[in-house]
């Protein structure tokens, strides 16, 4: 969509915060003739990249200047994500680090964390790949990286269908003309993240509950946040019933408007 589009809808509906999206689509047919409704998800994809609206659940569109959440890519990622694609093929993973969440929390802490989240099935493989490969880590199921170095990486478990921002289906390097090293590489939404700190109970993260307060807050504030896949992964963790009492009642969030509860 244009830019003087997606302000016009901006301006007509932030007072109001959220939307119904057939609302919307009315809107934008009504106002933008050359629009149609059929390219509908189109329209709400440049909202959102553009900062002006997002999905809050399958009917409902939150008009916001929140952003997207994005995992940093640095070195030690990069030579991560080169390692794994050479042991594994078509398998879900994703990485992110302790410093994706930094701005997130109220303490500052001194080492980074890398954590590599891989498919069950194929978590041993690749824990031993990676090892013989001598990088940093440790099992998280086994509480392996209490003894790391400084800056260890940490394996464990992915969550079948768990909230990613891509699951990469291409082959291994070696030799593979069509392997791009400035491929993204995978990693988890901000809902994946928000539900992984609610359910940690080995504090593997090392945030505890205050930090954690402090974590949904800020994220709440922050980033655009899917109430729908939030809830669907929060459902796949057996937590969904305490998630929506501990949004209500500690964090005091309204996940139907999207908006923090004035009391």
């Amino acid at each position: 969509m244009k830019k003087s589009e997606m302000e016009k809808i901006y301006n007509y509906f932030k007072t109001k915060n959220v939307v119904r999206k057939d609302v919307l689509e009315d809107f934008i047919e009504d106002n933008f003739p050359e629009r149609k409704k059929k390219y509908i998800n189109f329209y709400l994809f440049d909202l959102k990249t553009s900062e002006y609206a997002y999905v809050l659940n399958k009917n409902m569109i939150k008009i916001s200047k929140r952003i997207p959440f994005k995992a940093k890519i640095d070195e030690t990622v990069k030579e991560l994500n080169k390692s794994v694609i050479s042991i594994i093929e078509d398998v879900g993973y994703c990485i992110w680090q302790k410093t994706d969440i930094q701005n997130l929390m109220r303490h500052q802490f001194f080492e980074n964390t890398t954590y590599l989240s891989v498919e069950k099935s194929y978590l041993e493989n690749v824990f031993l790949g990676l090892k013989l490969n001598n990088f940093n880590i440790g099992l998280a199921s086994n509480h392996m990286y209490t003894e790391l170095n400084s800056n260890p990486i940490i394996i464990e478990n992915l969550i079948n269908k768990a909230p990613l921002n891509r699951t990469r289906k291409s082959k291994s390097m070696g030799n593979n003309k069509n392997y791009n090293n400035n491929e993204k590489i995978p990693s988890p939404k901000i809902e994946k993240l928000l539900i992984d700190f609610f359910v940690d109970k080995k504090g593997i993260y090392g945030i505890d509950s205050g930090e954690l307060e402090e974590i949904f807050r800020n994220s709440l504030t922050l980033y655009q946040i899917n109430i729908q896949t939030l809830f669907s992964y929060a459902n796949k963790r057996s937590c969904k019933e305490k998630l929506i009492e501990y949004l209500t009642n500690t964090i005091r969030f309204d996940y139907i408007t999207g908006d923090f509860i004035n009391d």
